[in-house]
């Protein structure tokens, strides 16, 4: 159930105040087979107020303030999907832990889970907005305040009816920013011009406490048993494993400028360039590890990890050269180059430095990684067209692009570890299309379609060989949308509305950190109300109206080698919507 409501009160000529709010309560899809609870619910309320002052026709200040609130026990509640050689032993400790087994068939959303995790999250912030015209000129000015908090206490880290592994953790990101644009034009050689500095400062900090459950000691006692360790070796008893301390800053500054030029013959040049510093730090402590030597990680020799407190900085120039042609009013041709930059920074983790056998807390004269990722570039080229024909009937654009990417950033999650790759090479190119075709007074269709026939991760030897010559993650070669929009009216006050939406998705890799596939997805959407004129909007709508059961993404499961779990796409859903403007 959401709902929704805003308001714009003009307070005087030039002062008006705007009030938004929403709620939404959801049900997740995911039921515990043992008792039928719900898993992944939230509730969530939002509220955003706007103070518009217009004191002269040369001055605008707008001040904007928000807040949202989320709660629920989201989000573990997941699909095993690829079993893994300790699924009888987990199945048997869900059992014995007095949870039934979840089903096998994904379209059942069965989980089942041994905590009863619960999220909050709180997201608010300030913008005040300033606008001032300057002769022919304007100046913008955006400062702007950010803070997000999360909570997750009693998380169920081994996603299953065992209750091995538990996980409370918080983040908290404070940010800051301030944008200064001008925009002018120069006359004489029909040029405009916009020029502009920004600068952010944001600052993280994180905490994450791990408890072995109940059922950890037979866990690693059977685990363990079976590659021939006496049971008792390992250490897993009940209560707190470690307690860890992460922080990191990013301090962003850049100059930009970018002009248009009118060079006449229906030709425009189009040049920009930004130059930026980004500024990274990131660290990690342990305030509690468990210091028994036979600690089952220590053993493993998988933490604790070292301490550390890195940082790096990157500068770079970046911006983008283009033409565009009009050979008349309907068709606009171009071809760009951009110089793309994403910063390198801290792999802020517990292994961001690596293992045991790099902590020279535990292993005297040892050396600690270095926890820090390269910054990533792109050399991106297109072609395109935009054309409009039929008398306007018509629409259709056409793009062609090449992208040549160094140093890729791929983020990894390998069981309890969070890694950040980079590949040294990677090629991008295809072609898009979008149509949109007015067939009567009534209906419209649009027809949009992507063919990246190559999007890959060069051979390289010092990343992942499941990364190395492999094709990106979530990129399928061809997706697509055919979509009919009705609107029509059925009497002078009423307009039947309504829409129907095919879409195609190919197969494509699901996991960075594994070669899992998903097979192609076909979805069908469809809506169908009525409009009158007075602002009122009755409809029924259906996402995924043939209850297709697909796997969005899939991820190694803690502390079972071997083993996938999957985050599921929403099953059919549908309802009815109402709208009301006065």
């Amino acid at each position: 159930v959401i709902a929704r409501a805003a308001g714009n009160v003009p307070l005087s000529d030039k002062v008006a105040v705007r009030i938004a709010g929403v709620s939404q309560v959801q049900d997740g899809f995911f039921t515990d087979p043992t008792n039928g609870r719900r898993y992944n619910n939230t509730f969530n309320y939002a509220l955003k107020g706007q103070l518009l002052f217009e004191p002269s026709d040369t001055v605008s200040l707008r001040l904007i303030g928000d807040f949202s609130n989320t709660e629920g026990n989201c989000c573990y509640a997941t699909a095993d999907v690829v079993n893994g050689p300790t699924q009888p032993l987990i199945n048997a400790l869900t059992l014995a832990n007095g949870r039934r087994l979840p089903s096998t068939r994904l379209s059942d959303f069965e989980q089942a889970l041994s905590a009863d995790g619960n999220q909050r999250i709180r997201d608010y912030g300030g913008t005040l907005i300033a606008d001032f015209i300057v002769g022919d000129d304007t100046l913008k000015s955006i400062t702007a305040i950010r803070q997000f908090d999360v909570e997750q206490a009693g998380m169920d880290a081994d996603f299953s009816g065992a209750d091995i592994l538990v996980l409370d953790e918080t983040f908290s990101s404070r940010f800051l920013s301030q944008e200064l644009v001008w925009n002018g034009r120069i006359s004489a050689i029909n040029a405009d011009y916009t020029l502009g500095v920004f600068v952010s400062d944001e600052r993280i900090d994180i905490g994450r406490q791990l408890d072995w459950g109940r059922q950890a000691q037979a866990y690693w006692n059977a685990v363990l048993g079976a590659q021939g360790i006496p049971p008792g070796t390992v250490r897993s008893a009940p209560g707190l494993v470690a307690d860890e301390a992460m922080r990191g800053t990013a301090r962003s500054y850049a100059a930009f400028g970018q002009t248009s030029i009118d060079v006449g013959g229906g030709f425009t040049l189009i040049g920009g360039l930004r130059y930026s510093i980004e500024e990274k730090t990131g660290s990690f402590a342990y305030n509690f590890y468990d210091p028994a030597p036979n600690a089952v990680f220590r053993v493993l020799g998988v933490s604790p990890g070292p301490d550390y407190d890195a940082r790096r900085t990157d500068r770079a120039f970046s911006g983008t050269l283009g033409v565009q042609y009009r050979p008349s009013d309907d068709v606009m041709l171009y071809a760009t180059y951009n110089r793309g930059f994403k910063a390198g920074g801290v792999n802020i983790d517990a292994n961001g430095a690596d293992i045991v056998a790099n902590n020279p807390a535990e292993r005297p004269g040892a050396v600690p990684l270095d926890p820090t990722f390269e910054p990533e570039t792109v050399n991106a080229f297109e072609l395109g067209a935009k054309t409009e024909y039929l008398d306007g009937r018509a629409r259709t654009n056409l793009s062609l692009y090449y992208y040549d990417i160094s140093n890729v950033q791929v983020a990894q999650f390998v069981g309890l570890q969070f890694t950040v790759l980079n590949g040294r090479k990677a090629v991008n190119y295809g072609v898009e299309m979008e149509n949109l075709f007015k067939l009567n007074d009534a209906f419209t269709l649009s027809l949009d379609g992507i063919w990246i026939p190559e999007a890959k991760i060069k051979d390289d030897p010092n990343i992942d060989p499941v990364l190395s010559d492999s094709r990106f993650r979530f990129a399928p070669e061809f997706q697509g949308n055919a979509a009919i929009n009705l609107d029509t009216p059925i009497t002078d006050t009423v307009n039947l509305t309504g829409r129907i939406q095919y879409m195609y998705s190919g197969p494509q890799f699901v996991n960075t950190a594994s070669l899992s596939r998903r097979d192609s997805v076909q979805l069908v959407n469809a809506n169908l109300g009525v409009r009158l004129n007075s602002g009122v909007l009755a409809e029924l709508w259906a996402q995924n109206l043939f209850n297709e059961t697909y796997v969005s993404q899939l991820f190694a499961t803690p502390l079972q080698t071997g083993d996938q779990n999957a985050y599921m796409a929403p099953p059919r859903t549908f309802g009815v919507r109402f709208r009301a403007d006065f």
